[in-house]
């Protein structure tokens, strides 16, 4: 052997350690009791994301026709407003022609007192000329 051999051979006494190992069954249970844990631990995992999955699919469920059921009433809120509004409208055409009624009715009724003020003094200066017993 080259001295180059000597460096990457095993030593001597490594022949019989090596040749003493052999397949142990003890090793096996370890090992297939590892592989079984972590199929449990993924098994569990998936269980318990999916049970979130579904407790979050049905709290979507109920916050959407919560949501739904809020802009329904939005929407009658809304129509509600609508017919007040066009009442308000209606009603607003009617305010503005009695307005206009009643300042018409006033300028007459201012006409009607200056006439009645200018008939009060005629007649108090027909009665300051005629004489009283």
């Amino acid at each position: 052997m080259s001295p180059a051999s000597y460096l990457t051979a095993p030593p001597r006494v490594a022949a019989n350690s090596i040749a003493a190992c052999r397949y142990d069954r003890g090793v096996s249970a370890v090992l297939w009791s590892a592989v079984a844990f972590c199929v449990f631990v993924v098994s569990a995992t998936l269980v318990g994301l999916a049970l979130l999955a579904w407790r979050g699919w049905r709290q979507f469920k109920a916050l959407r026709a919560g949501v739904l059921a809020a802009l329904d009433e939005l929407m009658e809120s809304v129509a509600a407003v609508e017919r007040r509004l066009g009442g308000v409208e209606s009603r607003s055409v009617e305010l503005q022609t009695a307005i206009a009624q009643l300042s018409r009715s006033l300028a007459q009724a201012r006409v009607l007192v200056g006439a009645a003020r200018e008939v009060g003094d005629l007649v108090g200066r027909v009665r300051g000329v005629v004489p009283s017993k």
